[in-house]
């Protein structure tokens, strides 16, 4: 883990329960409740996701990703205003690692990650999302939506409702 990364974490341990990540009792989280701690975070993507697959994912906008990311998980920032190439690099991560949880919900033995516990649920959805989602290196191959021509396989179509 980073030095950056942990330093978000901690920053976030700090603010919500009063002490530093390394003095909080941790708790093994499995795939399955990570994937409903970070399931509220769909509800900043739903409003301009029919623009968020017309936009190319840009690798040159991951650091203001990051700073989106900073932002909510310190201050609750909203990400209404943030330029559509951003909120794509994000939604790609939010959605490369929901794939990434469902990958790991058959193996229940073996923890996902660890969180401090005592944290609320608003503070388990951020530190999720500042464990996996900040400076996060994509796990799989993005695929560009936004060049997808769906009009030519239904170029031979009539129009005409039936």
């Amino acid at each position: 883990m980073q030095e950056k990364h942990f330093a978000l974490l901690d920053a976030l341990c700090r603010h919500e329960l009063q002490k530093p990540l390394q003095s909080c009792q941790p708790e093994s989280i499995d795939a399955d409740t990570v994937l409903e701690y970070i399931w509220p975070l769909q509800d900043r993507f739903r409003e301009r996701l029919h623009q968020l697959k017309t936009v190319r994912y840009r690798r040159q906008y991951e650091c203001e990703a990051d700073k989106a990311i900073r932002d909510y998980v310190l201050n609750d920032a909203c990400w209404d205003e943030i330029p559509l190439v951003v909120l794509r690099v994000l939604l790609e991560r939010y959605q490369q690692f929901i794939i990434l949880c469902v990958a790991n919900t058959l193996n229940k033995s073996r923890p996902l990650m660890h969180i401090p516990t005592n944290l609320s649920a608003q503070a388990k959805t951020k530190f999720a999302v500042a464990f996996w989602l900040y400076l996060m290196k994509l796990p799989y191959e993005v695929t560009d939506e936004s060049a997808l021509d769906i009009d030519s396989a239904f170029a031979g179509l009539s129009d005409r409702l039936h």
